[in-house]
C-alpha cells in the first residue's frame, strides 16, 4: 500500500487534488480525486481527455494494490459538501467492474500482452470491439488487428476481397495514433 495514504482517519489526498498512482501492475493512473472511501481504501480518480470534450473516465483504485501515490497539485476549489455530490449508479458500476474483471481474466488466459490490451481499450472507447482468440475484432467496421498489434497487422475480417480497404485504412490510422501517443507519453 502507498505510504501515508489511508493510514489515518483522514486521508492526505483531498477531493479535487490531482494525483498520479502506480498500481502493483505498473499501470499509471493520473487525474483528479473525486472521492475517497476510508473503509474500503478506494480512491475514485476522474481522467478528462483533451480530444474527447465533455467526457471522462472514472477509475476506482484500491490503495491496497498501489505502489505509490504522488500528489501533483492540491484542490483548486473549496471542498464541496458531500450532500451536493451526485449519486453514483452502483448497479452500473458493479456491472462495469464485472465486465472488466472478466475481460482481464480472459486476456490473461489467452496470454495477450499489455500493449495489445491497451490498444483494445483505446479502440473500444469509440468503436465496439471484442477479442477473437488473440486478435482484436473491431465490430463496426469488420476489421481484425492480429498480434503483435501493429499497423501492418490490420486486415479485413473473414474475407479476402479489398472492398472494405477504407475501413482497414481508418483502423490503421487509429493504431498509428495509438503508438504515437504511447511514444509521447500520453
Amino acid at each position: 500500500m502507498a505510504a501515508g495514504i489511508g493510514d489515518h482517519d483522514e486521508s492526505p489526498v483531498r477531493i479535487g487534488s490531482t494525483v498520479s498512482c502506480v498500481t502493483c501492475f505498473d499501470e499509471k493512473i493520473q487525474g483528479e480525486v473525486i472521492c475517497y472511501d476510508h473503509t474500503s481504501k478506494l480512491l475514485a480518480i476522474k481522467t478528462v481527455y483533451a480530444n474527447n470534450k465533455g467526457k471522462c473516465d472514472v477509475t476506482l483504485v484500491n490503495l491496497s494494490f498501489v505502489k505509490s501515490v504522488d500528489i501533483l497539485k492540491g484542490p483548486q476549489h473549496p471542498q464541496k459538501d458531500p450532500k451536493e455530490l451526485p449519486a453514483l449508479n452502483l448497479a452500473k458500476l458493479k456491472k462495469r467492474e464485472e465486465e472488466n474483471s472478466k475481460e482481464r481474466k480472459l486476456r490473461l488466459e489467452k496470454g495477450i500482452p499489455e500493449e495489445g490490451a491497451k490498444l483494445y481499450t483505446t479502440i473500444n472507447k469509440t468503436l465496439k470491439s471484442s477479442w477473437q482468440d488473440k486478435s482484436i475484432f473491431v465490430e463496426n467496421v469488420h476489421v481484425l488487428i492480429d498480434p503483435p498489434y501493429k499497423v501492418e497487422n490490420c486486415r479485413i475480417a473473414g474475407s479476402k476481397d479489398n472492398s472494405n480497404m477504407q475501413n482497414v485504412e481508418y483502423i490503421k490510422k487509429l493504431v498509428r495514433k495509438f503508438y504515437q501517443d504511447q511514444e509521447n507519453g500520453a
